[in-house]
């Protein structure tokens, strides 16, 4: 197939550009044409010029004319800017970012003309890149679209706390888009059922079956590492810690098990590598003075160098908490079943987590119970004393679950129910 994907994040250190990067290799290296339109375009080790069905390019995204000149016309008071939220209500975008959805139609079309695409296939997040799947499928309907979805979307469906307090106007326009886009596309791919049923309500089960669900691709190039125990049990995560992401419960539970085991601080470790954010204007989180000499924060590293790290870890950390009602199939998910190392979630027992570990691969303590995760650590460093990690994962390799094998087959189906939709 002849595939565009419209995808604002690319190759870059975003999550969703480094999963929509996988992606594209491997929709690649399985025979299709790939042509990606993005916006911020990265230079990680995923995807590169050496495979010629695979072309990314990066489109500007500068303000159209007409907003630029409302904003040089328009008084700097209350009313210029009252005046200025109406073109950015109904755009539901910046305007350079909406300067891109126009763009990345135009480039579309010029594409399109001189050979054909299939299909069209955007990503969520941003919404920007649906809205230029949209927009193309206004003008051209009978170009098939699938649209995929790996965070719940309009803001003010998030889960808090991360719901967006936005107004009944902008929650009225992310709706009325939302639906938008879940009824022209021909197709959807969600990252998880829970991702689904989440947002397909119940007055959109009709929806169900032109969805379809597939994980994020993992770093499948790479050869997982034999492990090897060290005098050192070392637990790593990779990923962002933010204000909601904040690992003080898991400090908790450190705290809980060091008491059982008081000899233990001088051989356990727990390291954080990725963007640290504790919010605006704030610090980013630093160790607590009693856990210093246990835990540590790293800065992030790109794609391949962060594998490399996490491939030699002795237990992987999988923060979750119960606000994301474990709907959420995080992208560091499919690298850390790579590795194919145990892992230790904070997740809530029911969602995406849980179901994967039913037959092994890790153990999952309560988010919010730090006697849990006090026992949860003890039980995995009994194991590694005793050299026995492995039962953890007993014998279970999740990375087959992740791997273009089983994803990409996926993706064909949900291509071609578009295309066979849409003619």
């Amino acid at each position: 197939m002849n595939i565009a994907i419209i995808s604002y994040f690319f190759n870059d250190h975003h999550a969703e550009g480094i999963v929509t990067a996988k992606l594209a290799r491997a929709l690649a290296e399985a025979g299709h044409t790939i042509s990606v339109f993005g916006n911020l375009v990265g230079t990680q080790e995923i995807v590169t010029k050496h495979l010629t069905n695979l072309d990314y390019t990066s489109i500007d995204s500068d303000s159209p004319y007409w907003l630029r000149f409302l904003e040089n016309i328009l008084p700097s008071n209350v009313l210029g800017k009252k005046i200025l939220a109406i073109p950015s209500l109904l755009t539901y975008n910046s305007p350079n970012d909406y300067g891109w959805i126009l763009n990345v139609k135009k480039a579309f079309m010029k594409a399109h003309q001189e050979k054909p695409f299939d299909i069209i296939h955007s990503r969520l997040n941003p919404h920007s890149s649906h809205q230029a799947a949209l927009f193309i499928k206004k003008a051209h309907p009978e170009i098939p679209w699938c649209a995929y979805f790996s965070d719940p979307w309009p803001p003010h469906r998030l889960p808090a706390p991360y719901q967006n307090s936005s107004g009944a106007l902008s929650r009225w326009r992310s709706d009325s888009l939302m639906d938008s886009f879940l009824e022209l596309a021909e197709s959807h791919i969600f990252t998880s059922i829970y991702m689904r049923d989440y947002l397909i309500k119940d007055q959109r089960l009709e929806l169900i079956e032109k969805s379809f669900v597939a994980p994020h691709i993992s770093p499948y190039w790479n050869t997982p590492i034999q492990h090897i125990k060290k005098d050192t049990l070392t637990f790593r995560h990779a990923g962002i810690i933010n204000k909601y992401r904040n690992p003080n419960i898991l400090f908790d539970g450190i705290r809980k098990f060091l008491k059982k085991n008081k000899d233990a601080a001088k051989v356990i470790k727990f390291e954080f590598m990725g963007r640290n954010y504790a919010g605006k204007n704030s610090k980013p989180i630093i160790p607590p003075n009693d856990l210093k000499n246990i835990v540590s924060f790293l800065e992030q590293k790109s794609l391949n160098e962060t594998w490399k790290w996490i491939a030699k870890a002795d237990i992987l950390l999988l923060l979750e908490f119960h606000f994301s009602k474990g709907i959420f199939f995080y992208a560091k998910l499919s690298d850390y079943l790579h590795t194919t190392r145990p892992i230790l979630s904070l997740s809530p027992k029911e969602g995406v987590v849980a179901d994967l570990f039913k037959k092994g691969g890790g153990i999952i303590a309560s988010p919010d119970n730090s006697e849990q995760i006090g026992n949860a650590i003890d039980k995995i460093f009994s194991l590694w004393r005793s050299k026995k990690l492995d039962m953890i994962s007993k014998n279970v390799s999740l990375a087959k679950n992740v791997h273009p094998n089983k994803v990409i087959p996926i993706y064909e189906k949900a291509f071609k129910k578009a295309i066979m939709e849409s003619t």
